[in-house]
């Protein structure tokens, strides 16, 4: 029986509230487990199956050459492998991992998913498996993303420090052995790192807590937190790896809000202007025109429950997952659920408590059910429950089959 397809089974004994508020965005969680708690999540067997398809992208990385290739290339100092070459990378002593694996293996699409949904999380969450050679492992470093580490075989060494270095980095931070510490440039960023980045919190080797994973256990590790690994010296280690990348609240936020200022044909045209060594007058006042409309916009924005709503659930569901899997003659089946290897998110519109609409998102998919005679069905699937096929007709069965936000239940 499996105990991690829900976020209460997973983190127990800590309840899900004490997670968000206590460890989060704060401080590591480490959940001890049986050494059959994660089995058929994923195993050797997947990993190097997987790796030999060539539909994923696999690379390497030594411990001991990363701070001189830091140093020499300011690059994460990762090889990327074809299929044949992961055994010697292997006997090498390196890392070899594989990114991308909720696109390709069912029960970790799963996973991340729930991971998604669950935690109402709108920015992207993406699957890793990491097979560490004995002895084999990563340098100090913070990540901008927080992970759910899932160890399946081996025992790995964690050392993390008990707080992060920066809060809601943009980029990853490697700490060399002189102490300086070196960024990665954020991705579509002209400059390396901004003021405010300048001086992480040091990682601290006396002060850090030391984790050894076994198969079974879990670990969070929250964003910006410094961590190194190292894999038993007995044999290797496999893990998977949940990571969450956030969004910033602007780009959460804004996205709402251009869609409300869209209405406005001032928010939509432009100007034109001579661009010489001076501001003209005119372009001065059409700027602050715009930012004088601005206070109105987002007080409306913050009374409107259905915009926010819309604006969160809509980045909940997207989602790089697997493609939906056919399912054959849609005539045979009874009953269907929402999808587990896709978060699928949904609104009820109601007037009066009777309900006027319900809303999908699903990847980049919106399906709206406004037929008084499918509401009902499209309620309680909203509400995460199973319908009969019948209820919701076959021909809408078929769509939402085909896009992936349902299953055969």
């Amino acid at each position: 029986m499996t105990d991690y397809n829900s976020l209460a089974e997973l983190l127990s004994p800590v309840s899900i509230d004490s997670f968000v508020t206590q460890h989060f965005s704060t401080r590591p969680l480490y959940v001890k487990g049986h050494p059959d708690r994660f089995a058929g999540l994923f195993d050797r067997a997947d990993f190097d199956r997987i790796a030999s398809t060539g539909r994923v992208r696999v690379r390497c990385l030594f411990r001991d050459d990363q701070e001189r290739i830091i140093r020499e290339t300011g690059e994460r100092p990762t090889i990327t492998l074809a299929p044949d070459d992961i055994p010697s990378a292997r006997s090498a002593g390196a890392t070899v991992f594989i990114t991308g694996l909720q696109r390709e293996h069912g029960p970790v699409a799963k996973v991340t998913a729930m991971l998604k949904q669950s935690l109402g999380f709108t920015g992207t969450v993406r699957a890793t498996a990491w097979n560490s050679a004995a002895r084999a492992g990563i340098a100090p470093h913070f990540d901008a993303g927080a992970s759910f580490i899932f160890q399946v075989e081996g025992r790995k060494v964690w050392r993390l420090s008990k707080r992060p270095a920066l809060p809601f980095p943009r980029t990853c931070g490697l700490q060399m052995s002189d102490g300086e510490v070196v960024f990665e440039a954020p991705a579509g960023a002209s400059a390396a790192i901004e003021p405010w980045e300048e001086h992480p919190e040091p990682f601290d080797e006396k002060d850090a807590i030391e984790v050894v994973l076994e198969p079974g256990d879990l670990l969070y590790v929250p964003f910006g937190t410094w961590h190194s690994t190292r894999a038993d010296d007995d044999g290797p280690s496999l893990s998977v790896n949940v990571h969450l990348e956030p969004i910033d609240v602007g780009e959460l936020l804004f996205g709402a809000l251009r869609a409300k200022l869209r209405e406005r044909p001032s928010w939509r045209g432009t100007f034109a202007a001579e661009c010489g060594a001076d501001m003209p007058p005119t372009v001065l006042q059409w700027f602050r025109a715009r930012l004088a409309e601005l206070p109105a916009e987002l007080e409306a924005l913050s009374k409107s429950t259905e915009m926010l709503e819309r604006a969160w659930k809509m980045r909940v569901a997207e989602f790089e997952g697997r493609s939906p899997r056919p399912t054959g003659d849609v005539n045979a089946v009874r009953r269907v659920r929402l999808s587990s290897e896709r978060p699928v998110t949904a609104a009820i519109e109601t007037d009066g408590g009777t309900a006027r609409s319900v809303t999908f998102w699903c990847g980049s998919d919106e399906i709206v059910f406004d037929e008084a005679e499918l509401l009902d069905a499209a309620s309680r699937l909203a509400r995460r429950e199973s319908v009969d096929a019948e209820e919701l007709t076959r021909e809408a069965v078929a769509v939402l089959l085909e896009r992936g936000l349902v299953e055969v239940a």
